[in-house]
């Protein structure tokens, strides 16, 4: 038996749309790009080695490789027996890297919410994590690990999940996810 067959184990990964942000950030990359050839090319061309040029796409190619995945990238999470993992998915050299970004024991959690309705209560937070495919998703569901008002995390939710967290999260405020 492995851990897929388990009761107590969910998975999901899901691709981040693109936001104001991570737009702003992909706008910014390609100002980058157009700024780096322009500059290869004038030192290309003050030096007098212009067919030195000819290597620019390569260096593009290098620069935009080892960049892009910055701002393109997949959202997973696993819950594995009260213990969530929350992080990035991205692709390099034909296989998936998970980079873990959050862990949280749901068990220690103060309140679980739809995200509809921590919108409808004004919740503050210090510091908010987002892991949804987009803002305006309908299966958002808002995790406070620890003290109230420290921290939010608001991710995608699955009916599983919604099941494991009303069950893990015994000393959390769930009336609204039962509702």
């Amino acid at each position: 038996m492995n851990e897929l067959d388990s009761p107590n184990y969910t998975e999901f990964t899901y691709e981040k749309k693109v936001t104001r942000r991570i737009l702003v950030e992909r706008i910014a990359l390609i100002a980058f790009y157009v700024a780096f050839v322009t500059a290869f090319f004038l030192v290309c061309y003050v030096t007098r080695v212009i067919p030195v040029f000819a290597m620019c796409p390569l260096f593009l190619w290098m620069l935009v490789f080892f960049t892009w995945r910055l701002v393109s990238y997949d959202v997973y999470y696993t819950f594995n027996h009260g213990e969530m993992e929350l992080g990035r998915m991205t692709l390099r050299r034909r296989r998936q890297v998970r980079t873990a970004v959050l862990r949280v024991d749901v068990k220690t959690a103060t309140l679980v919410m739809p995200s509809t309705a921590a919108r409808n209560r004004e919740v503050k937070v210090k510091k908010r994590y987002d892991f949804s495919a987009k803002a305006s998703s309908d299966e958002l569901i808002m995790l406070f690990p620890g003290k109230r008002g420290s921290t939010a995390v608001t991710l995608e939710s699955t009916p599983r999940l919604r099941k494991l967290l009303l069950s893990y999260a015994r000393a959390a405020d769930t009336s609204a996810m039962r509702g």
